[in-house]
């Protein structure tokens, strides 16, 4: 299997809604998700089955080049009404990159999710692959908080006068809405440009 991009495979996780409200004798429908533009007022759910999809990206990421977006899935399973969407989707990727037909587990690969993904139970199960990569959009309401180093968690230690509970883990906190107020610069930086389906060009930058 070719390598879309030059380094690395490209999948993303997401999740779909398959709609079935005049299908009474299907098991198992509920409630789902639904995008309802048409009727102003009307509520974005119907009666289906929640799917999860993860997804190869097949297109060369190209500065101008008018290229249809591609997006061959590798895996689509109905997630049950029981089931929790962050643990199921976790063990869908899981059960890709373990694979030993396919070449995730052998290979760099980045795997692109959206906020519902920046979970616990997602991240955890995914966490011990080795090449694998997941790249999470946050909400932008969100604060992260900067690593402590060995000798920075020595340093609380020392200053901790009675030398009990656990060593610090987080240090400074820094709230994502206020990113150009951070006095902490980068440690890369990289700009790009990329056509969107629709024709328009846009520049991207990217921080580290």
């Amino acid at each position: 299997m070719a390598k879309p991009f030059e380094k690395f495979y490209l999948l993303n996780t997401d999740g779909s809604s398959l709609i079935r409200p005049h299908s009474p004798t299907l098991p198992d429908r509920s409630h789902v998700y639904v995008a309802n533009n048409r009727v102003k007022g009307n509520r974005p759910v119907d009666i289906g089955y929640s799917i999860s999809v993860v997804g190869l990206a097949a297109r060369r990421p190209l500065y101008g080049v008018a290229e249809a977006p591609w997006n061959l899935p590798l895996s689509i399973r109905r997630q049950g009404i029981a089931s929790q969407g962050h643990t199921f989707a976790a063990r869908q990727v899981k059960d890709l990159v373990d694979n030993k037909e396919l070449p995730f587990g052998a290979h760099l690969t980045v795997n692109a999710s959206d906020r519902y993904y920046g979970s616990p139970e997602y991240i955890a199960p995914l966490y011990e692959q080795p090449h694998l990569v997941n790249t999470i959009r946050l909400t932008n309401n969100r604060a992260v908080w900067k690593a402590l180093s060995i000798g920075e968690q020595e340093q609380r230690r020392a200053n901790n006068s009675d030398q009990r509970g656990a060593n610090a883990v987080y240090g400074e906190k820094y709230k994502l809405p206020e990113a150009e107020q951070w006095e902490l610069p980068p440690d890369k930086e990289n700009t790009f440009g990329v056509a969107l389906s629709n024709g328009r060009r846009v520049l991207v930058q990217v921080q580290a």
